[in-house]
């Protein structure tokens, strides 16, 4: 983001980047159902489980650090009810 010196940019590239971190997001929730991991890990989940929940875990995080950089540049903002 350091590199786009107008608002305009910064905003359109921020909201690009909300859209495909929320459309992994859902991907890989879709994904988690799909093979029956909807509970969370332990000692005994096999790697795909960790990895896929661990995956969700982070693009989450990932999503809302960026609104949080960007929270000037972004007219509404998603809550995490909403995410």
């Amino acid at each position: 983001m350091q590199k786009y010196s107008k608002k305009v940019d910064i905003v359109y590239h921020t909201t690009i980047a909300l859209k495909n971190i929320k459309a992994l997001t859902v991907n890989t929730v879709k994904e988690i159902k799909e093979r029956g991991f909807e509970e969370a890990t332990t000692e005994q989940s096999t790697l795909p489980h960790f990895v896929l929940q661990l995956l969700r875990q982070h693009l989450t995080i990932l999503f809302f650090d960026i609104q949080e950089l960007s929270k000037a540049s972004i007219d509404s903002p998603t809550s995490i009810e909403d995410f």
